[in-house]
């Protein structure tokens, strides 16, 4: 039973309560007591080469049928209908990293246990699989999700580790299954809990555990994506969040743009004597503002008249230059006038004036001729997105907000770019913006870029494997090879320090914790001083401002898209275990359209999972990698991203900033779903259906008694679409070799 606090009523805001009484919409076939259920063809991997590995990892679980839920109209003659159902126990889990909306599925599996029969039970194991393993539950009841239904975070349940994986933990899963006497075991989570699901299923099947495990896709990464994954619980809300924020900051910094150039107008246009210690910074005293205002009464005695100055001038003739100290203001014949507008106009930018003759650093007199420069305080922001090794979150933000420039780790990946081309391609960029008077920029960095790039990327590597070996954070850089050493050491110490932190469960580098925004300001800013000292860059000194948008986002509350998919997709959990399925995940498809058009349905995990080859550092020797359900990287052939490049050049120069704004529950915006989800045309499985139907529809037309011109129409057909078919699931050497001859005109 629950030792601890979770499940405990918590306070709520306005928002918050009338959140917790919105009520999620259910499509059409899960409406009702009735489950009807139509099975499909048998499943097969996507690359048909790692069927014979998965097949042989998963005997018991592989090659299962999809399952499609029907509407009360269908007419399908050979769907099950179930009509009465007993009762259940049921047990879920939170088992990946907190994204918004994970609720809500708890609230729609409730729900669908206690429509379909009150007397079924919902166990929550509190603390994650930690909870799971030691047998710590709290009975989900009316009461218990009343203040967190449609709500963020995962604090009804909360969640520690992420994996099931070891003997250990798995053999005291079972126990608890078996003691608890659960029907089912509900895994909420990303790729590596949904993999963790499937082999736990697996093992379940071998020893005929009664319990069936069910996977839910809740990530806010976007990365559990494949033909029967169209996006995940959490993505929206994380996009949406993230988007907003970086809008504001995209609006600041053009914002910012724009007054520094008026106050440099107002500047140059002043005819007014400004008598500044050279090389004295104005900021120096605008910090102490009040200490200005004090001697503004002394400066009005002294004043003077100011020279008059073309408004275009660039310099301001200076008779007579006066120290202006910061907390020591000994100011005479300084025009208040001119100050005062000083001080107003440039706010935080600095004022500096260099001239021969002065007092101070530039000469050893009272008089002579100065020269007032604006020191340029306009900024570029670098700012890193969550999302792990994919880009999807970096890809919709952009597309919803419109920064200048964006990084893709898909596309490094693809180009093989260095550390030192994407600085290359960020200065080139500064540079090109700079030729328009535009010194300002927002550039987006996911998070997973740092294991994009190839040469970080093996140096994590390296890293990692003296972690395993037991060699301690002090010795690793000593024992690195002499090429990966030569590359730390050149690293600034900040990101070295980052670069040693022991890797996470799944042998990744601790993205999070690794500041590769940083990293890329920081060579940028060196670059574009060598090329300012060089002459090849003449425009103002290039400023950077760094964030990371990580954990600001994922405690939101969910989109309302968000809070709808993971309350259908809860009720899709108990469907599938109505019809007695194991190892399989809950999936919905045709999302981008309304709710009651959503096919709703079930897949087998091992249909999602791939295989590896992993590469040995003997020449020639490649060793088979375990099956498993692989991240979803950024297609760079879809739609999504096709949309990304045709944009490229004027989301670069032209500052065309979107605001998405915040979240919005109703009105406007309200049902706005990402544009990623949107511009894809996926619903692979309803074409899955109608593939079927022509094939029933083939075998209606030629059956014995059909024309032999009938019969050898369908043999051509047939003939051609087989070849065609089976060249695109053979290998990509294969399809390589042999697509422009099968394609050609």
């Amino acid at each position: 039973m629950m030792d601890s606090d979770y499940g405990l009523p918590r306070e709520l805001s306005d928002l918050q309560m009338h959140r917790a009484l919105y009520q999620p919409e259910l499509p059409p076939c899960l409406q009702g007591t009735t489950v009807r259920i139509e099975f499909g063809d048998t499943t097969t991997a996507a690359n048909p080469t790692d069927a014979h590995v998965i097949s042989q990892v998963f005997p018991h679980t592989y090659g299962q049928p999809l399952a499609h839920f029907l509407r009360p109209t269908a007419n399908v003659p050979d769907a099950h209908i179930i009509v009465e159902q007993p009762s259940i126990r049921v047990g879920i889990v939170f088992c990946g990293r907190q994204s918004p909306g994970g609720h809500n599925v708890i609230w729609g599996l409730y729900n669908a246990i206690k429509t379909h029969n009150p007397n079924s039970s919902l166990l929550g194991f509190v603390g994650g699989t930690e909870g799971l393993f030691a047998k710590k539950t709290l009975e989900i009841t009316d009461d218990a999700l009343s203040t967190y239904k449609n709500q963020g975070g995962y604090d009804l349940l909360g969640r520690t580790k992420d994996q099931i994986r070891s003997t250990e933990q798995v053999n005291a899963t079972i126990l608890a299954c078996k003691e608890l006497k659960l029907d089912g075991l509900i895994i909420i989570g990303g790729v590596t809990s949904n993999t963790d699901a499937a082999q736990l299923a697996e093992t379940f099947a071998e020893l005929k555990c009664p319990t069936k495990v069910v996977g839910v896709p809740v990530t806010l990464n976007g990365d559990l994506k494949n033909q029967f994954v169209e996006t995940n619980v959490g993505f929206d809300t994380i996009c949406k969040v993230n988007s907003q924020l970086i809008s504001n900051v995209c609006t600041d910094a053009l914002s910012a743009e724009k007054r520094a150039s008026d106050e440099g107008k107002v500047m140059v246009a002043m005819s007014r004597r400004c008598l500044i210690d050279t090389n004295c910074y104005f900021s120096d005293f605008l910090n102490d503002i009040e200490v200005v205002e004090v001697k503004l009464a002394e400066i009005m005695a002294t004043a003077g008249k100011g020279d008059e100055v073309d408004d275009h001038a660039t310099k301001i003739e200076v008779a007579d230059l006066i120290m202006v100290r910061r907390k020591d203001l000994t100011v005479d014949g300084f025009c208040r006038k001119g100050l005062e507008e000083a001080i107003f106009a440039l706010g935080k930018d600095e004022l500096m004036v260099e001239g021969a003759g002065c007092k101070g650093k530039g000469g050893g007199g009272r008089t002579g001729r100065g020269q007032m420069k604006m020191i340029n305080r306009r900024y570029y922001y670098f700012i890193r997105l969550m999302g792990r090794k994919a880009s999807h979150v970096a890809l919709e933000c952009t597309l919803q907000s419109h920064p200048n420039l964006v990084i893709l780790g898909e596309e490094v990946t693809s180009s093989k770019s260095t550390i030192f081309d994407i600085t290359k391609q960020i200065c080139d960029s500064v540079q090109a913006r700079a030729e328009k008077d535009k010194y300002h920029g927002v550039v987006l960095i996911p998070e997973g870029l740092v294991e994009s790039i190839p040469e970080l990327y093996a140096l994590l590597q390296e890293i990692h494997v003296l972690h395993r070996r037991g060699v301690s954070v002090d010795d690793i850089s000593s024992q690195l090879s002499p090429w990966a050493s030569a590359l730390f050491e050149f690293l600034p110490p900040f990101i070295r320090k980052q670069l040693l932190l022991h890797p996470e469960s799944d042998d990744s580098a601790q993205l999070s914790q690794i500041e590769t925004e940083k990293l890329l300001a920081q060579l940028v800013e060196t670059e574009m001083n060598k090329r300012l000292k060089e002459g090849t860059y003449k425009g103002k000194k290039f400023n950077a401002i760094c964030h990371f948008f990580g954990y600001q986002a994922r405690g939101s509350l969910p989109s309302k898209f968000d809070c709808d998919y993971a309350f259908v997709l809860g009720h899709v959990c108990y469907h599938i275990l109505a019809a007695g399925l194991n190892g399989y995940m809950a999936t919905i498809t045709n999302l981008k359209n309304p709710v009651n058009k959503w096919k709703c349905g079930a897949a087998p995990i091992t249909a999602m999972m791939s295989v590896k080859k992993h590469w040995s550092c003997h020449p020639g020797v490649t060793s088979i990698g375990k099956p498993v359900i692989h991240p979803a990287t950024v297609d760079l052939k879809g739609k999504a991203y096709e949309s990304l490049r045709n944009n490229f050049s004027t989301f670069l120069m032209d500052d065309i900033y979107r605001n998405p704004g915040p979240l919005q529950f109703d009105g406007p915006g309200a049902d706005a779903k990402p544009i990623t989800l949107c511009v894809e045309d996926k619903d692979y499985m309803g074409r899955i259906k109608k593939f079927q139907e022509y094939l029933d529809e083939v075998r209606s037309i030629v059956k014995p008694g059909c024309s032999q011109e009938v019969l050898k129409a369908a043999l051509s057909a047939m003939a051609y679409v087989t070849e065609a078919l089976t060249l695109m699931s053979s290998s990509p050497n294969v399809q390589k070799q042999h697509s422009e001859l099968l394609f050609s005109p």
